[in-house]
């Protein structure tokens, strides 16, 4: 596959990597991918992103009491090879060895940015003029995650345990991501 940042397939991609991050997965055993659906449903971006990458999806509902997923319906082993080549994580998220994809240190501003927002769109909510959201990931992840977010959102991000916290002027820059 031959891409580069400007490509609308890359945006694409960047957002499903984003999304095995903050919602989705990829099975260890044989790569199939999924993506949990966010508040939105059918209008995620998520299914944005398989659009524009020209992959057909089909959704599971009806899950007893967990979100809603949306999963390719043809090639999933390979789409899930292709999102793990480009750092999106592979089987359980909450080990050391989880990292942000290494793409993203030398990609250009709206790349990063797209993949924060992708990222927030599953797990953030406000809470009064901030957004927050907790994750079971180690604390380097966490520190680099924050990282990414307040570089992109040019304004301060903590982390209280498991929470991340970002503050009013981040939450304000990033605009409506919620």
């Amino acid at each position: 596959m031959n891409v580069t940042y400007d490509d609308s397939q890359f945006a694409a991609l960047n957002a499903l990597v984003a999304n095995v991050f903050s919602g989705g997965l990829i099975a260890a055993r044989d790569y199939r991918s999924w993506f949990a659906l966010n508040h939105r449903g059918e209008d995620s971006h998520v299914i944005d992103a398989l659009k524009l990458a020209d992959i057909e999806h089909r959704l599971v509902t009806d899950r007893d009491g967990r979100a809603d997923e949306v999963r390719p319906a043809t090639h999933g082993t390979v789409i899930g090879r292709v999102l793990a080549i480009l750092g999106a994580p592979v089987g359980s998220k909450t080990d050391d060895r989880l990292e942000l994809p290494d793409y993203l240190t030398d990609a250009p501003a709206d790349v990063r940015r797209l993949f924060v927002v992708c990222h927030l769109e599953n797990p953030a909510h406000a809470h009064g003029s901030i957004l927050k959201f907790k994750e079971e990931r180690s604390r380097a992840y966490l520190d680099d995650l924050a990282a990414l977010i307040e570089d992109v959102a040019d304004g301060p991000v903590t982390i209280s345990d498991k929470n991340v916290n970002l503050s009013k002027t981040a939450t304000e820059n990033l605009g409506n991501v919620i």
